[in-house]
């Protein structure tokens, strides 16, 4: 994803799968522009989904 994130120069890099948790969240936004979440509300709740979106919006504050 790195890679690929200092190739482009106007595009937006999106990522999705496998994004379940805080620390996969947090690290594909931290080389990403966006953060797909797909299934996890349904197969993990509700906490999961929060634990995504403060692990990409801490990526971001971070970088």
């Amino acid at each position: 994803m790195a890679a690929a994130r200092d190739a482009l120069s106007s595009a937006q890099l999106f990522y999705g799968g496998e994004i379940h948790d805080y620390d996969s969240a947090y690290e594909m936004a931290s080389v990403a522009d966006t953060v797909i979440v797909g299934d996890v509300l349904h197969e993990a709740g509700i906490e999961a989904v929060e634990a995504t979106v403060r692990g990409a919006r801490d990526a971001k504050h971070d970088s």
